[in-house]
């Protein structure tokens, strides 16, 4: 991951930085400031945020960013982790933050969506610990039976040793070359070890936090459509330096050319399907020192 993401420690700032925040403090640090661009011909509205002079284009309204600016202290240590963010965002590379609990990591983060996507924005979450499992990050087949326990039963084997077990057998045949149908079929032979025993013809496949994040549309509720694109959006991998490494494999992929977000990526539970990232779709790991 080191490739395509930058790093700050949050328990670090330099005595530039803080001198430069006493100086601002009777000015905004972050500001919001309307504009208009041209788009395809035609001129649009927009506003950028201002991030300790980092200039980001927001999807936000105005009162939202207003409102989400109100919500931040405007102290050195906030500001240079919102800067540092605003700034890998803006060159499309990934932001791991490292710092002791309660330092604003998660906070902060969440503010930042605010600032461009709105106040009801959140990011996509994805915790790293010792159970943690990659299809949670990538994507599973769910069984469709027309009972709901079915799906519980399936949630909670695939999660047991047994079914992780199982599940990297397949997935390790997919990458080899294998289409869906067959993916499928290879999962429909261990329905009986998951103790549902009402027959499965049909599945779904249910993808995981960082392909969500990467195709979300502006209307998650409804399909993406012409009308509803796949834009992308914030995803934070929280306690990172927690993750398997069977989960650090699949986040190598977003790996991508001169230290950048690998514009797609490959979901071999899907037969090798490749998932494009939206315009919007960045990425920011938090962690504990270790």
């Amino acid at each position: 991951m080191a490739d395509s993401n930058s790093m700050v420690n949050i328990e670090k700032y330099s005595s530039e930085f803080q001198a430069a925040v006493e100086k601002r403090q009777q000015r905004p640090i972050i500001g919001v400031r309307p504009t208009q661009k041209i788009e395809g011909g035609i001129k649009k509205n927009v506003n950028i945020v201002d991030i300790a002079g980092i200039p980001v284009e927001s999807l936000a309204s105005e009162e939202d960013i207003r409102a989400t600016i109100a919500e931040i202290h405007p102290t050195a240590d906030a500001l240079e982790l919102l800067q540092a963010m605003a700034l890998s965002f803006q060159q499309n590379r990934g932001l791991i933050a490292e710092g002791e609990t309660a330092r604003g990591k998660t906070y902060l983060m969440n503010k930042f969506t605010q600032l461009i996507f709105g106040r009801q924005a959140r990011p996509v979450d994805f915790y790293c610990n010792g159970q943690t499992d990659t299809m949670s990050l990538m994507a599973k087949w769910v069984p469709k039976t027309g009972n709901p326990e079915d799906g519980k039963r399936w949630e909670n084997w695939s999660e047991s040793p047994e079914g992780q077990k199982a599940f990297k057998a397949i997935l390790n045949e997919a990458q080899g070359g294998m289409d869906t149908k067959k993916v499928q079929a290879r999962f429909t032979s261990l329905v009986n070890a998951a103790g549902i025993t009402n027959s499965v013809s049909q599945w779904e496949l249910q993808l995981g936090a960082l392909p969500r994040a990467m195709v979300m549309p502006p209307d998650p509720t409804r399909p993406i459509s012409e009308d509803n694109p796949a834009r992308g959006t914030f995803l934070h991998i929280q306690e990172v330096g927690l993750a398997e490494t069977h989960v650090i494999d699949a986040l190598l992929q977003l790996g991508g050319e001169k230290g950048k977000l690998a514009s797609e990526i490959q979901l071999w539970d899907d037969g090798g399907r490749v998932i494009k990232g939206g315009p919007y779709f960045w990425v920011y790991y938090s962690t504990n020192p270790p």
